[in-house]
């Protein structure tokens, strides 16, 4: 994340010192009530200092959903309970990134209630020029917003990969 940061900052032509932006430096089994727990205490200990969260992402729902199998129903709605709580209790948005599956690049790995259970969903794609192509693919209650295509740019950072050469993201 840090050089993703690092780009941004290089793009943008500002600073996120001192922002109030935070990562876990491990992943948490969110299906699990006392993982979740700890979350959702975690992120009350930084309120004080930084204000409520805006946003509260999880990469990947795979990466954090725990011991269970996202192909179960039963399985990710225990794990969806455990995040309508973070949102009910932070009061921020929670967004969760999770891959396509292998078969079908057009949906969701797992199982089909992920999809069933989103309020927004978006899915990502490369395109064979290279371009991206953001679509949504659910939009609870309000209309679906135009694709939108984009590209990457490279950006060399001021920090070193591990061979110590200048780096990119």
């Amino acid at each position: 994340f840090c050089r993703r940061v690092r780009a941004w900052e290089i793009m943008n032509s500002t600073s996120t010192d001192g922002a109030p932006l935070f990562f876990s430096e491990r992943p948490a089994a969110l299906m699990n009530p006392e993982s979740a727990k700890e979350v959702i205490e975690a992120v009350k200990d930084l309120i004080e200092a930084n204000g409520k969260p805006a946003m509260i992402i999880i990469d990947t729902l795979h990466r954090n959903f725990g011991g269970g199998d996202e192909n179960s129903a039963a399985d990710f709605g225990l794990f969806l309970n455990h995040i309508d709580v973070m949102r009910a209790e932070l009061g921020a948005a929670v967004i969760i990134v999770h891959h396509s599956g292998h078969g079908a690049a057009g949906r969701s790995r797992g199982s089909s209630s992920i999809k069933a259970a989103m309020d927004h969903e978006y899915c990502l794609t490369v395109e064979p020029d290279k371009r991206r192509l953001l679509t949504c693919t659910k939009m609870k209650d309000a209309p679906e917003p135009a694709p939108i295509y984009f590209h990457l740019r490279g950006v060399e950072i001021d920090l070193l990969d591990a061979k110590g050469r200048a780096d990119n993201s």
